[in-house]
């Protein structure tokens, strides 16, 4: 029986190659796609999605009246400046 032989062929099973990030956020987004959807279907099916819609944009609405709009201001141009360095970055390669 040849030693180098058995223990090359272990080796092989034995390594694992790791599942990338974005395969697994895009796979996690596909599901939550899925669940959102039967989530969907589930409230029509018992007559119930038009209040669950009334309920989720009044919250939204009161998110929006809460939270002052300097705020949103400064997030809006935080993420303006952000994607053109980003576009600027990408340009330089």
């Amino acid at each position: 029986m040849d030693t180098t032989q058995n223990t090359q062929s272990k080796s092989k099973r034995g390594h694992r190659k790791e599942t990338p990030l974005p395969l697994m956020i895009r796979a996690l987004f596909f599901i939550t796609i899925g669940l959102l959807i039967v989530y969907i279907y589930y409230l029509s099916t018992e007559d119930l999605l038009l209040k669950q819609l009334v309920k989720l944009s009044s919250a939204i609405i009161t998110i929006f009246k809460s939270v002052p709009m300097p705020f949103f201001i400064i997030i809006g141009y935080t993420l303006l400046i952000f994607y053109v360095g980003y576009q600027v970055g990408r340009k330089k390669k």
